[in-house]
C-alpha cells in the first residue's frame, strides 16, 4: 500500500474501534515518517522559498495531526519546533519546545540543546532578558555544550566592559 492508502485504511479502522492504542501508535509513526520525509525535502538547498515552506507547512500539519494522536510523543513536538522555526512562528515554536520539555518532565536529564533551543526562542521572540536568564539557567547544569560556553563568554567580555566603564566613570 501507499501513504495514502494505508492511511485512509488506519483511519477507517480508528472510527470503528477509537481506543485502539495499536491503531493510534501506527498512525503516530506514519504521521511521523511523512513529515520526516518532507522536512528532508524542505532542507534541500537547490529549493525555492516557496517550495521550501510549502514542504515546512505540510510537514508541520501531519505533526499536528500525530499530536492529536499522541501529545506524548516527544519526537512530534520537537519536529513540530523545528517546522514553526523554518516557518518563523516562532510563539508556536516557544509553545511546542515547552509542551516538549513538559513532557519530557525531568529537566535534570533532559539534552541541553533543547534547553538553549529555548532560550534562542525567547530572544528571537525579542525578549532577550529572558532568554539570557534560559542561558544562565542551563549553566548551572554544568554543561559544556558549546553554544553555552559561547554565551557565557560574551557575558562575562560584557560585564568586564561595563565594570571597566564604570570605574572611569568613578574616577
Amino acid at each position: 500500500l501507499d501513504f495514502n492508502s494505508m492511511m485512509s485504511c488506519l483511519l477507517y479502522i480508528l472510527k470503528l474501534n477509537p481506543s485502539s492504542m495499536v491503531i493510534k501508535n501506527m498512525l503516530v509513526d506514519l504521521y511521523l515518517k511523512k513529515a520526516q520525509e518532507l522536512m528532508t525535502l524542505a532542507a534541500k538547498k537547490d529549493l525555492s522559498v516557496v517550495s521550501s515552506e510549502y514542504y515546512w507547512s505540510r510537514a508541520k500539519i501531519y505533526l499536528e495531526e500525530g499530536i492529536k494522536l499522541d501529545y506524548t510523543e516527544l519526537k512530534l513536538w520537537l519536529y513540530h519546533t523545528i517546522c514553526c522555526i523554518y516557518l518563523k512562528l516562532f510563539d508556536t515554536a516557544f509553545e511546542s519546545v515547552n509542551r516538549y520539555i513538559s513532557v519530557y518532565n525531568n529537566i535534570k536529564t533532559i539534552n541541553v540543546e533543547i534547553l538553549i533551543l529555548k532560550a534562542k526562542l525567547y530572544w528571537a521572540l525579542g525578549l532577550v532578558d529572558m532568554g539570557n536568564k534560559e542561558m544562565r539557567d542551563i549553566n548551572k547544569l554544568k554543561s559544556r555544550h558549546v553554544e553555552l560556553l559561547a554565551f557565557t563568554a560574551r557575558s562575562f567580555h560584557s560585564g568586564e566592559k561595563f565594570y571597566k566603564e564604570a570605574i572611569r566613570y568613578f574616577h
